[in-house]
């Protein structure tokens, strides 16, 4: 029985958890499609009105494509399909009446482990792009690769988001939201797992979706230890943006990429010992947070609740206004008439009190 119902928790758990990639995809498409009429119509237009665009001309569709492509208008549709995603799965989780800020893992960290990230994801991203050059890691920059690469650097804009708002967005959804859904049902290994591969698929080509689902099982192992989803954030940055910097530079030559290997390496070795000496072991994680139960409603004071009161409620015949309780105290810890004992009177508006006690008066 025990067995049936964690099974059914963990096929629970694996189904919400394919929403947040499904968002991911959708709300890029959404922002790739809308931001793209938007531009072409816009161009179009003044093309046309000043005379610097036909329509009959046979480029103009490799013109349009290309400035998609590689103008900021690619940044735009990062930003505003990330922005969709991530508010989309903040009111899911609101909905489900989870805790949100623990849900996605945006509990506070300290400076040291979010620059030691940061750190990890330049020695990371230093590592890599020196082994590219080695023979044999032809496979990585195919076609598709090399396509994708002229995408990012071809605006700066469109690389500083690439480089800040995309890590964001990436580790809340898929380190926060998603790993903490699966980590509800499945056990930690599983959850990992699944959510890295999701990572890595998103990320299109067949190379980089390889690399990709690598580095997930980096930044979920650095926001785990941490508690944490914003040291992910720093080390996914830092391995953005020097990735980045690095296509920018395009540094040739064995010499260099030796150096930059060594240097990879120092700052991986250092900043490993620091993430593992300053944050907590695997073996101490809190299971992942539930939703908030419904409140219950408090319901109205009645006979068969305070039976000893004689108290049956508002509007019943059994005890009203002016009438002496059958027990000496109320409800409402007051005292009570006994039985027989004077009821005193409340005055009619306008007159003043009546005091049985004449010196009182």
């Amino acid at each position: 029985m025990q067995q049936a119902q964690k099974t059914r928790k963990g096929w629970a758990a694996f189904g919400w958890s394919l929403i947040y990639p499904a968002i991911t995809l959708a709300s890029q498409v959404i922002a790739a499609i809308g931001l793209s009429i938007i531009y072409v119509v816009a161009i179009l237009i003044i093309g046309i009105a000043n005379g610097s665009m036909v329509v009959d001309d046979p480029y103009i569709f490799e013109t349009l494509i290309d400035g998609i492509l590689t103008g900021p208008l690619m940044g735009w549709i990062l930003l505003v399909g990330w922005i969709i995603t991530v508010g989309v799965c903040w009111l899911i989780a609101r909905a489900r009446r989870l805790d949100v800020r623990r849900f996605a893992g945006l509990t506070p960290s300290t400076p040291l482990i979010i620059g030691a990230s940061l750190l990890l994801g330049v020695g990371f991203s230093l590592l890599l792009n020196s082994a590219l050059t080695l023979p044999g890691m032809e496979v990585f920059q195919d076609p598709e690769t090399s396509a994708a690469q002229a995408v990012l650097v071809g605006s700066l804009f469109t690389a500083i988001i690439g480089a800040t708002v995309v890590p964001l967005a990436e580790e809340i959804v898929f380190r926060g939201f998603m790993m903490n859904d699966l980590r509800r049902g499945l056990t930690l290994i599983p959850s990992v797992l699944i959510s890295s591969v999701f990572f890595g698929i998103l990320h299109g080509t067949i190379a980089w979706a390889f690399m990709a689902t690598i580095f997930g099982f980096v930044f979920a192992w650095v926001a785990l230890r941490s508690r944490s989803v914003w040291p992910a954030v720093a080390a996914h940055a830092g391995l953005n943006g020097t990735s980045l910097t690095m296509m920018w530079l395009e540094p040739n030559g064995i010499s260099v990429f030796a150096v930059v290997a060594l240097m990879g390496t120092i700052l991986l070795i250092a900043t490993i010992a620091i993430l593992v000496r300053n944050t907590e072991s695997l073996s101490t994680l809190e299971p992942a947070p539930e939703p908030k139960p419904k409140p219950v409603p408090v319901p109205m004071p009645t006979q068969q609740m305070y039976p000893q009161y004689g108290y049956a409620g508002y509007g019943q015949e059994q005890s009203g206004y002016g009438q002496p309780a059958s027990h000496p105290v109320s409800p409402y810890g007051a005292s009570a008439p006994m039985p027989g004992a004077p009821v005193p009177m409340m005055p009619s508006y306008g007159q003043p009190p009546q005091y049985t006690n004449k010196e009182q008066a």
